[in-house]
């Protein structure tokens, strides 16, 4: 079985780069490649709240969690999102799969 999952950042900024203090998460580019499949790229005109979508694939290290198609817009419901601060609301930018942790396997 293949054992490729690649993960960058591209590109990091606050969205008015002269005032961060108000702008809690970070935005960005990201470039995620699973096998042979890139998921996202930089210079796609695609921008992801870095530090949101971070904090949800952090969660999924040590759980599982079960992508729902028919309940994206709750905030626990993304992997990657696109609205930073606004994600307790929902968000219809996004990227999502399921994690399924098996032995010393990582199942996406």
């Amino acid at each position: 079985m293949k054992n490729n999952f690649q993960l960058k950042i591209m590109n990091q900024y606050w969205l008015d780069k002269s005032s961060s203090d108000y702008d809690l998460c970070s935005h960005g580019e990201i470039y995620l490649q699973v096998n042979d499949t890139i998921i996202t790229q930089s210079g796609e005109d695609e921008e992801w709240g870095v530090s949101e979508s971070a904090l949800a694939l952090l969660r999924t290290l040590n759980k599982d969690y079960i992508c729902n198609l028919n309940n994206l817009d709750n905030e626990e419901g993304l992997i990657f999102h696109g609205c930073g601060a606004i994600l307790m609301m929902g968000c219809p930018i996004s990227i999502n799969w399921s994690v399924k942790h098996t032995n010393d396997q990582v199942l996406l």
